[in-house]
């Protein structure tokens, strides 16, 4: 229900409309069945790495232990960035859809002391009751998380079959608008923000009883939930109101008002609102944890890994996340943070799926033939998604598309040679990614060629904010890290951490690390 409440939020409400009416048309079904599957993939690789080592940092966590501490550093960077990004987001839409649930307009509650300026007490508010409620309880907040999820469920679910008493099929033609194939896709890049947050399910491993038997559950099957659910709902929308009269900004309040429903407004009003409780909530939850793993690797200042005595609840995190969200949900709209929140969700992804085909191909020794083909594989989806934007966007003819057919088959091949001439060093003995390794392979290539169609401009901000990251790894975070390292060492009173241990074939055998709060 974590997973659920965090995922299927505000995103349904306010993206949808907006792919279906820019972008994809009916066929916006098709640019969420893309992002799902997207989302899917990665969240088996999440599960697989979740189970073996059931501690809080998540993605951070899996990177390290795969590719080194300064890879960990960027991916939780993206993931903090990305968590605290969305949950502002999600929090920008509460005035709105509050104001409709009072019968007043979506700009009832806005305060606009200069064109530039559009500020929001309430998203402010939203995210400091919160932060105080995860700072009193993980208990107490998932109860009632639970109680308000299954609240939002049902009236999604109403809304739903209340819009296909109205539906008519004449309304799904044309499937396709102007913008064809590339609609979809660009709408797939967009509807994925609708998917953030299963990741948030991994970082609550130490607060599992039974991590290896419940992170595969909460991982993979809110996702296989909440996807089905915005399969139906994109199509219950293209079915009751033709492309060209649906209302960007409200999609499901006027689709009702078109199909002579106007009371129902109130009932997709007050879905909006759940979701958004439980988004901000379980969002503020997931990455309060990612800041406290980073504290105790010392990453960032220790102070971060404080855990309350009694409370039990990492406290200075939440603190200081809540704060920093409340004040950019404060000042910042929701459509100025939309790509590089995709961005910054589709790269962890990305990461992580690659992490999951390195951690099961090499080892020490036994590293070259696999790490050919991953490379391999990466070049290839590279020059497909390249070959996409550069080519056959803009001639849409055999020359166009001949490139991508090419690097595809490249990708095929890279693929199918990994599965027949690498051989696995390391098999986990609890829930394993099936299909290898074809399954994260299918997730890189999906992964990458939705992050080439975020604009420019995203890809601009994103590049700045990497790189300041790794500004500061370099003036600060190593050196701490480094000297805690040191100092550990030199204890004699605290346990050492495990290291990688060799089998008797020579194969990697990966063991869960000690952790020290």
């Amino acid at each position: 229900m974590f997973g659920v409440g965090i995922i299927l939020g505000a995103g349904v409400f306010v993206i949808t409309a907006q792919v279906a009416k820019d972008n994809a048309g009916p066929a916006t079904i098709i640019s969420y069945a893309i992002a799902g599957i997207s989302a899917l993939l990665s969240s088996f690789c999440y599960a697989e790495y979740a189970v073996d080592y059931p501690i809080a940092g998540g993605a951070f966590t899996f990177i390290s232990l795969t590719y080194g501490e300064l890879c960990g550093w960027l991916t939780v960077a993206n993931l903090i960035l990305e968590y605290v990004l969305a949950n502002a987001a999600v929090a920008r839409s509460f005035s709105g859809y509050f104001a409709n649930l009072i019968g007043k307009d979506s700009t009832f509650f806005a305060v606009t002391p200069n064109d530039s300026l559009n500020l929001d007490f309430w998203a402010f508010g939203l995210v400091l009751a919160a932060t105080a409620l995860l700072c009193y309880s993980t208990r107490e907040s998932s109860t009632f998380n639970l109680v308000v999820t299954v609240l939002h469920l049902a009236v999604v679910l109403f809304i739903i079959i209340a819009g296909l008493c109205k539906a008519s099929a004449s309304n799904m033609q044309p499937f396709l608008l102007d913008s064809g194939a590339r609609g979809i896709f660009d709408g797939a890049a967009l509807v994925f923000f609708s998917y953030i947050g299963f990741d948030a399910v991994a970082t609550t491993a130490e607060e599992c009883k039974e991590p290896s038997k419940a992170l595969p559950i909460g991982i993979v099957g809110s996702l296989v939930v909440v996807t089905t659910f915005y399969i139906l709902a994109s199509l219950t929308l293209t079915l009751m109101v033709p492309v060209e009269a649906i209302d960007a900004s409200a999609g499901f309040s006027a689709a009702f008002t078109y199909v002579g429903l106007d009371w129902a407004k109130y009932i997709v009003a007050l879905g909006a609102l759940l979701g958004i409780v439980t988004g901000v909530l379980v969002g503020s939850l997931g990455v309060a944890r990612l800041l406290t793993t980073v504290g105790r690797d010392h990453m960032l200042p220790s102070f971060f890994a404080y855990v309350h005595p009694t409370l039990g609840t990492p406290l200075v995190s939440t603190l200081v996340l809540g704060i920093v969200t409340a004040v950019i949900a404060l000042f910042t709209a929701f459509g100025d943070l939309v790509n590089l929140v995709s961005i910054c969700t589709l790269f962890v992804f990305w990461s992580v799926a690659n992490g999951t085909l390195s951690r099961r191909y090499i080892a020490p020794k036994k590293w070259i033939l696999a790490t050919f083909h991953q490379v391999w594989i990466l070049i290839s989806v590279i020059g497909f998604t390249v070959s996409y934007q550069l080519g056959a966007q803009y001639t849409g003819d055999l020359a166009g598309w001949l490139p991508m057919a090419v690097f595809l088959i490249s990708w095929f091949i890279a693929t199918l040679s990994m599965n027949i001439c690498c051989r696995q060093q390391y098999t986990p003995n609890g829930f394993a990614v099936p299909l290898m390794p074809w399954l994260p392979s299918v997730s890189i290539i999906l992964n990458t060629f939705l992050l080439g169609t975020i604009p420019a401009d995203s890809w601009i901000q994103f590049a700045i904010f990497v790189a300041a990251m790794f500004g500061f790894y370099a003036l600060y975070s190593v050196h701490a890290a480094t000297h805690a390292d040191a100092t550990r060492a030199a204890r004699t009173d605290l346990p050492t951490k495990t290291l990688p241990e060799k089998d008797s074939a020579g194969s990697v055998e990966m063991t869960k690390p000690t952790v020290t709060s």
